[in-house]
């Protein structure tokens, strides 16, 4: 079973969220440079002696709300679905709503064929790499399976 806990990170006055599993940390943070970060390691908290451990860190159906909400991601990001569907809430007419959809689904069709999309995903897995890390190294990819 996996255990959840919010923490206040008193450097960038933002909150961590950890998950615990056996002796694996998955923390996501948003730090002061306006990134959201994804680290796993061991159980120390402060990551510090263990900063080029290898983990792997499964969310089951066992934990189906985190599941299903990694799952709502997951789909969102191989299908660039990188906008909420509900902009109805900008738009002053129900026209202006379907031209907005529109726009955002032919963009949606464009961000498929990029580079960037096409490293990020590839034959529905998708692959994070830290803005620090050296491209050729596949130890300090994330990859994300369903």
């Amino acid at each position: 079973m996996i255990r959840i806990e919010k923490r206040k990170n008193n450097v960038t006055e933002t909150y961590d969220i950890l998950f615990y599993q056996d002796n694996k940390i998955f923390r996501i943070s948003y730090e002061g440079n306006l990134d959201i970060y994804w680290l796993i390691k061991g159980s120390k908290y402060d990551y510090i002696d263990d900063i080029y451990g290898y983990y792997e860190f499964f969310i089951t159906k066992e934990n189906y709300p985190i599941y299903a909400a990694f799952q709502d991601l997951y789909q969102k990001i191989i299908n660039a679905q990188l906008f909420d569907r509900n902009i109805m809430d900008n738009c002053k007419s129900f026209k202006e709503y379907e031209k907005e959809i529109k726009r955002v689904e032919e963009w949606q069709k464009e961000e498929l064929k990029t580079d960037v999309y096409k490293d990020l995903v590839s034959s529905n897995v998708i692959t994070w790499l830290s803005d620090d890390a050296i491209l050729d190294d596949d130890d300090l990819r994330e990859k994300i399976f369903v």
